[in-house]
């Protein structure tokens, strides 16, 4: 179910066997980020005395100082404007943007780029305080970009049974495939199934340029070669291909009496479908 969850095979594709394992795999939650919500502030209006307000984040064990200043003319919605360019500019980690309200209305709105706890269990992922001089009014409060509307979590899920977290919601598993959680398994969903899926199209294509490229290479040795050479090198060629003729056959591919190779389309679509696909056409 590729709404819940993708998954790609990042191995050698040369080392594919039936031997890598499959997985199923249940989401219980997702990897968040977490996302500080601010007061809705009337657009026009304005609180904040003419002046320069600073304000510290504490964002992965690192403080950054931001300062801004307020003008006679300044509204909410230009200190707005003004704090988002700040934050995106700088450049810490943090995403700010503006949150439209009713009765021309406007917050802020602070997220994380990372998904996941803080390594620090309970502590938030990064927190505001004011540093302005100007103890009648605490900027960080005005603008209540500090209140945490959604906390950063963990992705949450099952693998074969086992419960496993990750902080991002995108992982390894096992060193064979890079998983990304795109949704939470439903109630009485089935599980998100991981493996290895033929590429019929891919697999015939395959043959058919290894056949054809068998039989290309007979017909320019007939062509440049003399009788005797030619024929003697038709022979050693032929001697290689029967090493295999049986596993040959089985999947579809038949030397004629001229030793040229040809393809049963019918029984190779077979086992390209079948579940042992790569198992069957190894020798090839």
């Amino acid at each position: 179910n590729e709404n819940l969850a993708t998954a790609e095979f990042n191995g050698d594709s040369s080392e594919l066997t039936d031997d890598i394992r499959s997985y199923e795999l249940e989401i219980h939650n997702l990897a968040t980020s977490q996302t500080n919500s601010g007061k809705f502030l009337p657009n026009d209006g304005m609180k904040l005395k003419p002046g320069t307000y600073s304000f510290d984040v504490n964002f992965n064990k690192m403080i950054y100082e931001f300062q801004f200043n307020v003008g006679e003319e300044d509204t909410n919605s230009d200190i707005q404007s003004k704090l988002v360019r700040l934050f995106n500019h700088a450049n810490i980690g943090l995403t700010a943007s503006i949150v439209d309200g009713a009765d021309n209305t406007s917050a802020l709105q602070l997220s994380s780029n990372q998904t996941g706890e803080n390594i620090v269990s309970g502590e938030p992922v990064f927190t505001l305080h004011s540093t302005s001089p100007y103890d009648e009014m605490d900027v960080v409060d005005y603008f209540g970009i500090d209140y945490i509307s959604t906390p950063a979590s963990d992705a949450h899920f099952s693998i074969n049974g086992v419960e496993h977290s990750s902080p991002s919601n995108q992982f390894t598993v096992e060193n064979t495939f890079d998983v990304t959680l795109h949704n939470v398994s439903g109630d009485g969903s089935e599980p998100v199934y991981i493996g290895l899926k033929t590429n019929i199209d891919s697999l015939k294509k395959n043959i058919y340029n290894l056949v054809g490229g068998y039989n290309s290479f007979l017909e320019a040795v007939d062509h440049h070669t003399s009788q005797l050479s030619s024929g003697k090198l038709h022979k050693e060629m032929q001697g290689v291909a029967r090493l295999y003729l049986n596993e040959l056959d089985a999947v579809g591919i038949n030397m004629t009496d001229k030793g040229m190779l040809s393809v049963d389309e019918h029984l190779l679509t077979q086992t390209a479908q079948s579940e042992d696909a790569y198992h069957l056409l190894s020798p090839v």
